[in-house]
């Protein structure tokens, strides 16, 4: 770093302290995160000086804690939205919405809720403000589709001529969720995804294709409080947007079986376990504990973890290191054997106990009941104890949630240009943009 950047960076310190130091605190709380940002700030560098200048040029700042109101109306999400701005406000170097990072290195900016017209259109201007900054200061960022999300969410009239939401899990909106998530699963299954970075790719272009899932976790697409939220699978946002309000007026309009009897794959009813976090949740510890259960297949009174989520469990954790000390060799199996043996409790609190340890270890090939016993020893009290005080930091209640994939899959190029063509959804979704978007694609075929 230039000694004229080392200027320009104790310069955007003192003034992000006075920045900080403006703001009025309404509680204790509030005192503390200030108190807290205050802190932080003899340890920003540029990256984030550029996140600073970004906010303060369209968020409002605020000690509040900022999230969107769930289960609101229409008019109180506007209220929100208006106090602000396009950004929702964030400081600092902490992560998961604590600060300017989802992760270490990765910057996660959230907008605030508007029209979709109106969001493709803020997203835009803020992605160029951000490379402008970039180029400014000197500073290499990587971004697009590949790294965004898309949020919907739908409201209805009521008698008394309130906007509220149509998307929920609950009995009462579960329905309407289903008809938009299977108009969403036609829309997509019509090629309303297809981009020219795809269009070299012979797989997608197979009666096998490709598919997105449905679920109310970490999936494509997620169902969470008033939101769909799309989660990939798309090459822009506005082509994004586009897919998810025409699944959803299609959705809403047809209605979930006539769409299902159309033979699209759609979407189904489901039970789940759902994860509540306790009291004494710390976001940043425990968050692997809880996307270990929410990626998790529950039947039979039994959890099946997929391999990423055994490794994560207890990884560059006390209780794996306390076990393994300095060593690495065994984390895996050993995280593998420890999550194998969960049980959930009447209060749905999920627990080890050294029977369940006994008894998992002796359904496994007698090298690995060696290897775990090398690192354990015989008495598995131990490794109740260490590891249930973790588990206990969240909740589990099996609820009915909307679960499945849609599927995509075509003979060939041709045939997926017809298909948009002759698509009613994908001329709702593109309207007179229809032969435009479908030139646009045969212009990224391959030569034949």
């Amino acid at each position: 770093m230039t000694s004229y950047n080392t200027e320009l960076i104790e310069e955007f310190k003192q003034y992000a302290t006075a920045f900080v130091g403006r703001l009025s605190a309404k509680s204790p709380s509030e005192e503390a995160k200030k108190a807290d940002w205050i802190n932080q700030i003899p340890s920003f560098g540029v990256r984030e000086m550029i996140n600073f200048l970004l906010y303060e040029e369209f968020s409002r700042p605020t000690l509040e804690d900022v999230k969107p109101p769930v289960g609101g109306t229409l008019e109180q999400l506007d209220a929100y939205s208006e106090a602000q701005g396009w950004l929702e406000f964030r400081f600092g170097n902490g992560t998961l919405q604590t600060g300017y990072y989802d992760n270490d290195g990765m910057c996660e900016m959230r907008l605030a809720p508007c029209s979709p017209s109106e969001q493709v259109r803020r997203k835009l201007i803020i992605q160029e403000r951000l490379v402008e900054l970039a180029n400014e200061f000197g500073v290499l960022i990587r971004t697009g589709a590949d790294h965004e999300h898309v949020n919907l969410s739908t409201y209805s009239k009521t008698s008394t001529g309130e906007f509220v939401p149509i998307v929920g899990l609950d009995e009462q909106r579960r329905p309407k969720t289903l008809a938009i998530t299977a108009g969403i699963s036609k829309a997509y299954a019509a090629g309303l995804l297809l981009h020219p970075s795809i269009m070299k790719q012979d797989v997608y272009f197979t009666p096998y294709g490709d598919s997105m899932e449905f679920s109310s976790v970490r999936k494509t697409v997620r169902l969470m409080g008033d939101v769909v939220e799309l989660r990939g699978k798309f090459g822009q946002a506005d082509q994004a947007v586009n897919m998810l309000v025409a699944g959803a007026i299609d959705g809403l309009h047809e209605g979930y079986d006539r769409i299902k009897s159309e033979g699209i794959e759609v979407p189904e009813e489901a039970t789940v376990q759902r994860v509540h976090r306790q009291p004494d949740f710390d976001k940043e510890k425990d968050l692997q504990i809880q996307r270990a259960f929410e990626n998790a297949t529950f039947k039979e009174g039994e959890f099946d973890f997929n391999a990423l989520n055994a490794y994560n469990f207890l990884r560059a954790d006390e209780i794996t290191q306390s076990l393994l000390g300095n060593a690495t060799q065994g984390s895996a199996i050993l995280n593998s054997f420890i999550i194998s043996s969960v049980e959930v409790g009447r209060e749905g609190t999920p627990h080890i106990n050294p029977a369940t340890l006994q008894q998992t270890l002796n359904e496994l090939p007698e090298s690995f009941q060696q290897e775990i016993q090398e690192i354990t020893g015989t008495d598995f009290r131990e490794i109740a104890a260490r590891v249930n005080p973790r588990l206990e930091k969240v909740r589990l209640e099996a609820v009915t949630t909307i679960a499945g994939k849609a599927k995509y899959g075509v003979n060939g190029r041709a045939a997926a240009m017809e298909r948009i063509g002759n698509s009613p959804i994908a001329h709702l979704a593109l309207g007179d943009e229809t032969d435009h978007t479908i030139k646009w694609l045969q212009d990224a075929m391959p030569a034949s």
